[in-house]
């Protein structure tokens, strides 16, 4: 019974911990405009479109992140909003 009251009090710390940096992420989330916002609708437009990561188009990084977000827009659509979403989840 000890150990259950141990985890409980260590989830709700993690808890706390994840909603001070979700508030943090809303916060700054408009306030901010990375670089490279469009490039990544644009990669996932490529793909979605059936291009091939390194031989129809250069990328810089490993191609994980923009499958991912390639998956996202095809589910949701091509709005900026969506993806400023996804990246506050990512960072927090």
């Amino acid at each position: 019974m000890r150990k259950i009251g141990k985890k409980i009090y260590e989830l709700r710390y993690l808890l706390i911990i994840l909603s001070v940096c979700a508030c943090y992420a809303g916060i700054l989330y408009n306030q901010t405009m990375p670089f490279a916002e469009g490039w990544y609708s644009y990669y996932a437009k490529c793909i979605n479109r059936g291009e091939v990561v390194y031989k129809d188009f250069d990328y810089l990084f490993t191609p994980l992140y923009i499958y991912f977000i390639a998956l996202i827009t095809k589910i949701f659509g091509y709005k900026v909003i969506i993806l400023r979403i996804v990246g506050i989840i990512f960072f927090v």
